[in-house]
């Protein structure tokens, strides 16, 4: 630090010494080839991370004869949503939608909470179709995938104590 701050500003005997080995070393030569190797390869893999992930958009657009139709994500999460309020068994829906720019398709994952367990498979697959055929008619956006996380609900009595109530002594 000291050969460097001496370069910058003249200090006696130490000036002329610094300018020698700044000169005549080889270690300066190899400090700014590795620094330049090490900066290389990191500038190559930001720039391979930036044109080969693909990304998750806010938007989805499709181009028509007559212009650009802008669809945004919480248009289809919101429709995906209202192709099922009508069942009664699902309770508490999330619906996240995942949009690819590039291939102009939308990723659907529902998650519900069932009190009924047997009525699991046939409630996955109604909610599946629903979601697909209602973004797909209305909005005219083709789905990769519906993917419908279903768990149980566990009803609790008067008697059983629920991990998330209030202790009460």
């Amino acid at each position: 630090m000291t050969t460097f701050a001496s370069m910058a500003y003249p200090v006696p005997y130490l000036s002329n010494f610094a300018s020698h080995l700044w000169q005549n070393g080889l270690w300066f030569s190899y400090t700014v080839v590795v620094v330049s190797i090490i900066l290389g390869l990191f500038f190559l893999i930001l720039l391979l991370t930036a044109i080969f992930v693909p990304t998750s958009d806010k938007f989805l657009t499709i181009k028509t004869g007559m212009g650009d139709i802008d669809i945004s994500k919480k248009t289809i999460e919101s429709t995906a949503r209202q192709s099922f309020s009508d069942l009664t068994d699902a309770k508490n829906p999330e619906v996240h939608a995942k949009l690819k720019r590039k291939a102009k398709t939308a990723t659907i994952t529902v998650k519900a909470t069932v009190v009924d367990a047997e009525k699991l498979p046939t409630l996955g697959k109604e909610i599946q179709q629903r979601v697909e055929e209602s973004i797909q008619r209305a909005l005219e956006v083709p789905v990769k995938s519906v993917n419908v996380k279903i768990s149980e609900a566990h009803a609790t009595n008067g008697t059983a104590k629920s991990s998330h109530s209030p202790r009460v002594v």
